[in-house]
């Protein structure tokens, strides 16, 4: 049994926790166990006993208590008992050290005296209780006495100084100097040390050295003083013991930098023929961040020489800029240059004046083209742009008018920095703000005319049906709880074709492969139409405001509800944000788990309405629940994928479900969780082999195809690279092999390839029936279709496609790869792969071939894993221009370790 000197000091032992401690003596104080007694398990919980011997042991106990472990002996209950009593007595030595570290030496002995032979040693839960409260309240006395003591003084003081500035800095100068002076009560003779040296420091850092005896006031102390000084008695107040004092060392530091650069201000003042000019605490700010430019953030005291050379560099800046607008009062430079130093820490001289200029020009704008001023040139160019304009039908867009001026300023903000540029004229100020004048009322003109145009356009358009109309209306006019938004010509026609691209990939929603074609088809259309929206914003100087995730998700939205339109889908049960309303914010749980997926309810009646447009398959109980499951193997394979542009789709198309009245919730109790090793192959080739066209994306896929993070990625060979794996002559489909062994002709091509694998035609999916074998036995429906898409292309190009889907290609490819990443080899289970083949815009015909298959286990070690490793090959056909056979190359191959 490990023994602790029972008379070591307050600071002899390790610590413990004592805000754990306190907590679990609180959780079993209430026992009526008497004699308790308390030590601490293996674990460090807490563990209360009854011993009959409380008080310190002797040598003899100690001699017991080491037999504590040994067999038959240690059950004898007088061994227990003094096992325990040591371990009672090891967890008080502890617990005074922890008293003694948080409260004090003093306190500690006071609280938890050293044992002795005849009393108690032991510690009872309620005993912790009381001791902690009692030292904090005997803490919170010492620090009030110390205080009390400064700021009143002995007997031969003078008036109490309660809440006065000498009494206020003599406690911060006592906290800096004493590390124990809320723990321990100062010596007799310390409080009036401490004023004394307060007195004479705040003599000397008063502004009116002469105008009374004794410690001057706040007033004649510098601007900001009493500010700072109460900053940092509250930051002191909340802040851990162990930093209480270097608050207070800094806080010192502080107030003595005021004191520098208000002494610096008067000095120079004093020697200007303009007389002495106020300091203004404003001014105080901006001098004390040039100096920490110029001297660094570490520098606790400011160099006077420092200190001159900052007050010379703001005056400096406001001499250019009165320079350059002799106009603006004092006080108006005054505020510009607070407003741009405001929330800063730091700043450069040419950084003050760069921000300030800009500033200038910003509020300059902001007051010609304010919305609430209706004598402003904002209102005046409205007015004239919608004169005569039919859609106006003699009322100008007054309410549009905040909506415009706040996106041409936020435009703004970013061009100041070189809007003499943008504007084509010199960098002078007034220059500047004229110019800029000139062009704001030209945007706000095209804006104006663009809307009306917009609405016009709506209203009289033979394409839109009425309910898109309705949709449009209501985002363009807003609501109570959101501002009418800007339309242009651009926006009403490419919102349109994303809401109706959406509404005709809504018959993707069975297939999750389709799916995510679909949503890649949306993607791009989504993505380019908002780019010619920017573009066109830009020609305005309004495009800020239509850059950003909020604002993508706002045009999410209304291109989502003209989706709808289109489909001219009934209203979902239940009330659904339309455009123009509010929506769930962006850290909503709805939108900020997309692995959540919708359940039944409220999603019912749009599956079923989505069932009459796209084919009645959807509106029976087995369409809809296909439904449900290509959704949610969607959403998991694009949440699980390495590549960020795949995982951007189940984001969207997280938010096409939920403006769509679908809502994204937890699925229904019993609903199995969508997993990799589930997923239809030609799913996961697309969310996890590198998209195609881009090789330069970045993704969470190291160089030998493992999943970044994966949890059995030291499985695979670290020397394993896809590309060196692959051979030509034995991974590519071959016609002349194909040839010998019949696997260029039908029905024997498609059984070979259904035996292990899908077969995808131009999106029509075939499957082996259930009665199929090898030999191919019921595939009758499917081989019937598939001649008839053999039909519709060249016979040398239907050789070539029956060679690529029946080849050995991938069997060879599947083992090489295996063999050369595990080793020893890695057992696999649920194998399953599919045939893809489509034609490319060229002509030529492409074969894309995936087998996915789960690890389970590897020299003879399970694997435990829901994971999938993929491997795929595509092949691309070139039809003969001779007459010939057609050409077949391996054009693209990969593998993925995705478990």
């Amino acid at each position: 049994m490990p023994q602790i000197d029972n008379r070591a000091s307050a600071t002899g032992s390790a610590p413990l926790d004592l805000d754990a401690t306190l907590m679990q003596a609180m959780r079993v104080a209430g026992s009526d166990q008497k004699n308790q007694a308390i030590v601490l398990g293996a674990d460090g919980t807490m563990q209360v006993h009854s011993l009959p011997n409380r008080q310190l042991p002797d040598r003899w106990t100690h001699f017991k208590a080491a037999f504590v472990r040994v067999p038959l002996i240690g059950r004898l209950s007088s061994v227990q008992q003094a096992a325990h009593l040591v371990d009672a007595v090891n967890f008080r030595n502890s617990f005074r050290c922890a008293l003694a570290q948080r409260f004090g030496s003093e306190l500690a002995d006071t609280f938890v005296p050293r044992a002795d032979g005849e009393q108690k040693v032991t510690l009872s839960p309620r005993k912790i209780i009381k001791v902690v409260n009692s030292a904090k309240l005997a803490l919170d006395a010492i620090k009030r006495q110390n205080i009390t003591a400064i700021r009143t003084g002995d007997a031969d003081s003078p008036p109490p100084l309660d809440q006065d500035a000498a009494g206020r800095y003599a406690c911060m100068l006592g906290m800096a100097r004493h590390a124990d002076f809320f723990q321990k009560h100062l010596a007799f003779s310390e409080p009036r040390k401490l004023l004394d040296s307060a007195e004479t420091t705040l003599r000397r850092m008063s502004r009116q050295p002469g105008s009374a005896s004794g410690a001057p006031g706040f007033a004649a102390l510098p601007p900001t003083f009493e500010k700072v000084l109460a900053s940092y008695e509250k930051q002191i107040e909340y802040a851990p013991a162990g930093q209480r004092q270097q608050i207070a060392a800094r806080c010192l530091d502080a107030l003595e930098n005021l004191a520098t650069i208000a002494a610096v201000h008067d000095e120079q003042a004093s020697g200007s023929s303009h007389g002495a000019a106020p300091l203004d605490p404003r001014d105080m700010s901006i001098v004390s961040q040039l100096c920490v430019h110029a001297t660094g953030p570490d520098t606790t005291r400011l160099p006077e020489q420092t200190v001159k050379q900052a007050w010379h560099d703001l005056n400096e800046t406001r001499q250019k800029l009165h320079a350059e607008m002799p106009d603006l009062s004092e006080e108006a430079l005054t505020s510009v240059l607070h407003e741009v130093t405001s929330g800063n820490t730091s700043i450069s001289p040419q950084a003050l004046h760069q921000m300030a200029r800009e500033r200038i020009i910003v509020n300059e704008v902001k007051r010609m083209f304010d919305p609430q001023d209706a004598e402003s040139t904002l209102w005046n160019a409205v007015m004239l742009a919608a004169q005569d304009h039919p859609a106006a039908n003699g009322a100008p867009p007054t309410a549009l008018i905040p909506t415009i001026a706040k996106e041409m300023i936020l435009d703004l903000e970013f061009r100041a920095p070189s809007l003499h540029e943008h504007l084509g004229c010199e960098d002078h100020l007034p220059t500047i703000i004229a110019k800029a004048r000139e062009k704001f009322i030209e945007n706000t003109t095209a804006a104006v005319v663009g809307h009306l145009d917009a609405l016009h356009e709506i209203e009289t358009s033979t394409e839109l049906t009425p309910a898109q109309k309705e949709v449009f209306r209501r985002y363009a006019q807003g609501t109570e709880t959101r501002r009418p938004r800007r339309l242009d010509p651009v926006q009403v026609r490419q919102f349109t074709a994303i809401g109706n691209t959406l509404a005709r990939n809504v018959t993707s929603l069975r297939d999750p492969a389709a799916l995510f074609d679909a949503m890649v088809e949306n993607r791009a259309v989504f993505d380019n139409g908002v780019g010619e929206i920017l573009r066109h914003a830009e020609t305005m100087w309004i495009s800020r405001s239509l850059d950003g995730v909020d604002s993508e998700e706002q045009l999410t939205e209304i291109c989502t509800h003209l989706g709808r339109a289109k489909l001219a889908l009934p209203p979902v049960p239940g009330k659904q944000p339309e455009a123009g309303e509010p929506r769930p914010s962006s850290s909503s749980p709805t939108r900020a788990n997309s692995r959540k997926f919708f359940t039944d309810g409220a999603s019912l009646e749009t599956l079923k309405a989505l069932g009459e447009i796209g084919g009645a398959q959807l509106l029976t109980a087995r369409g809809q629940q296909e439904s449900k499951t290509a959704m949610r193997q969607f959403m998991h394979a694009c949440n699980q994928s390495p590549w960020m542009s795949v995982a951007k789709l189940a984001m969207m198309l997280s938010d096409i479900l939920r403006m769509s009245g679908l809502p994204i919730e937890d699925e229904a109790p019993g609903t199995p969780q969508p997993t990799l090793n589930r997923a239809p192959p030609d799913l996961l080739v697309r969310t996890f082999a590198h998209p195609s066209g881009k090789p330069d994306e970045e993704g969470q896929l190291d160089e030998r195809g493992v999943l970044v993070g994966s949890p059995h990625a030291a499985l695979v060979a670290r020397d394993f690279t896809p590309h060196g794996v692959l051979n030509p002559e034995r991974h590519a489909a071959k016609l002349e092999q194909a040839r010998a062994d019949g696997g260029d002709r039908m029905p024997a091509a498609l059984n070979r390839a259904l035996v292990g694998a899908d077969v995808i035609v131009q999106g029509h999916r075939l499957t082996p029936f259930p009665a199929s074998s090898v030999d191919g036995l019921g595939n009758e429906p499917s081989i019937a279709a598939y001649e008839r898409f053999l039909g519709t292309v060249p016979p040398e190009v239907g050789a070539a496609i029956n060679t690529c889907i029946s080849s050995n290609a991938m069997r060879d490819f599947v083992g090489d790869v295996n063999a050369a990443a595990f080793n020893p080899p890695v057992a696999m289970t649920n194998p399953r792969g599919s045939h893809e083949i489509w034609q490319d815009k060229d002509g030529s015909w492409l074969v894309r071939s995936t087998h996915v298959s789960s690890p389970i286990a590897q020299g003879g070690k399970p694997i435990h894993t829901d994971g999938v490793v993929l491997y795929t090959l595509t092949h691309r056909i070139t039809p003969a221009q001779d007459g010939g056979d057609a050409r077949i190359e391996l054009s693209d191959s990969d593998v993925v370790f995705a478990f």
